[in-house]
């Protein structure tokens, strides 16, 4: 695993991390999350491998009763 020290900085009304060069990837969305006491940074998919691929991970026992879902609520669309 890489490991680098950087610096986190004010920028604005936000806070900014310095990525050094040899952590730099392609600009675009990303995503931002607590993973325990780790921050992760990392790419936004562009397509759904990555949860379909998630799913085939869930144990066998997983819901074993099925699910027990309420039925959906009626609801009222029209713009008056």
């Amino acid at each position: 695993m890489r490991m680098r020290k950087t610096r986190v900085f004010k920028s604005g009304n936000s806070w900014a991390v310095r990525l050094p060069k040899d952590f730099h990837f392609e600009s675009g969305p990303v995503l931002i999350f607590w993973q325990g006491n780790d921050l992760i940074i990392r790419k936004k998919p562009t397509n759904l491998g990555e949860a379909f691929r998630l799913l085939t991970e869930l144990p066998g026992d997983f819901m074993p009763e099925g699910r027990n879902d309420l039925p959906p609520q009626e609801r009222n669309f029209k713009w008056d």
